[in-house]
């Protein structure tokens, strides 16, 4: 897994709302992606991960700034088979 977080968020503040958010299929097999755009408490974000391995493997990408937010995801929807107990 490859992980970047950077997040100025404002502490006097716990706003959050969803304001758009769409999904579908690609045309790959097991393949999917989600959009989101968000009014929350952020200043200034960016988080990027590329997860290879496990359940729901895929990319990820934030961006935030002053307040807006917007997610992006590209995944695999298959599980790795395995318990975790």
């Amino acid at each position: 897994m490859i992980k970047f977080n950077f997040d100025i968020s404002n502490l006097f503040s716990d706003r959050f709302n969803c304001v758009y958010i769409k999904s579908g299929k690609t045309w790959f097999a097991h393949k999917f992606w989600e959009l989101g755009i968000y009014e929350n408490n952020t200043i200034i974000s960016l988080n990027f991960s590329i997860k290879v391995k496990g359940d729901h493997p895929g990319l990820y990408f934030h961006c935030a700034l002053f307040g807006w937010g917007i997610d992006f995801e590209f995944y695999d929807s298959r599980h790795n088979g395995h318990s975790s107990n």
